[in-house]
């Protein structure tokens, strides 16, 4: 919708041409659940419970600022657009073939 609304000229440009896809809410901590539920599920972690990462850990620290940010898409919805997924198990589905995907690489690239 807005990439056919831009081509034909129909929307807004400049600072009122921002059409955000936003759909749902979650956090950090859904997303880091979901990540660990997995690794779980295929055998490369023992346990979902979080910790801190220690020195001896250092070459699987991931800097990562954790922040909260709230996008409301009502430019999108006021030219009909409708997010196709827009609940917690949608992303929690993606993120399960995303870390799947991650550790078939992995594995590939280990072999």
């Amino acid at each position: 919708m807005v990439y056919s609304g831009a081509l034909a000229d129909t929307l807004s440009h400049g600072s009122d041409g921002y059409y955000l896809g936003c759909a749902g809410d979650y956090n950090i901590l859904d997303i880091s659940s979901a990540i660990a539920e997995e690794m779980v599920e295929l055998g490369l972690a023992e346990t979902t419970e979080m910790r801190e990462f220690g020195e001896e850990d250092d070459r699987y620290r991931v800097i990562f600022t954790g922040t909260n940010a709230r996008g409301v898409a009502e430019r999108s919805f006021s030219i009909s657009w409708k997010p196709k997924y827009d609940k917690l198990e949608d992303l929690r589905g993606y993120i399960k073939e995303e870390v799947r995907a991650m550790a078939k690489d992995r594995k590939n690239q280990s072999s």
